[in-house]
C-alpha cells in the first residue's frame, strides 16, 4: 500500500513539474514573439 501511494505521489509531482515547464515555455515563446515585434517596430521608426 506504501509503495503504490509512493507511486502516486511520484506521478503526481511529475505532472506537475511538466505542466509548470510548459506554462514557462509558453511564457518564453510569448517573450520571444513580443521582442520581435518590438524590434520589427524599432527598425521601421529608425527607417
Amino acid at each position: 500500500m506504501a509503495q503504490s501511494s509512493l507511486l502516486q505521489d511520484t506521478k503526481i509531482a511529475y505532472y506537475e513539474a511538466m505542466s509548470r515547464f510548459a506554462q514557462y515555455r509558453r511564457n518564453v515563446l510569448r517573450n520571444n514573439r513580443n521582442s520581435i515585434q518590438a524590434r520589427i517596430l524599432q527598425s521601421q521608426v529608425f527607417a
